[in-house]
């Protein structure tokens, strides 16, 4: 297995993860601190992935929700 396959491997269990975390509706996202700091702990995991995979891919515009979570 490649790096990349792994990376790529890690971006889809989180965003699986994400998936399932917000499957209950956006009142009880909204209503769950710790049911949003898992979701944005989960888009920086796939933001880190990311920058490590494919580098012919634009990720700096796929990094970018990433960086506004952490960063702001």
């Amino acid at each position: 297995m490649s790096d990349d396959t792994l990376y790529l491997e890690h971006i889809i269990e989180r965003c699986e993860r994400v998936a399932r975390s917000i499957a209950s509706g956006r009142d009880e996202f909204y209503d769950s601190e710790e049911k949003q700091d898992a979701i944005i702990r989960n888009i920086e995991v796939i933001g880190e992935a990311a920058r490590e995979a494919i580098a012919s891919v634009d990720w700096r515009a796929v990094c970018g929700m990433r960086d506004v979570l952490i960063h702001n």
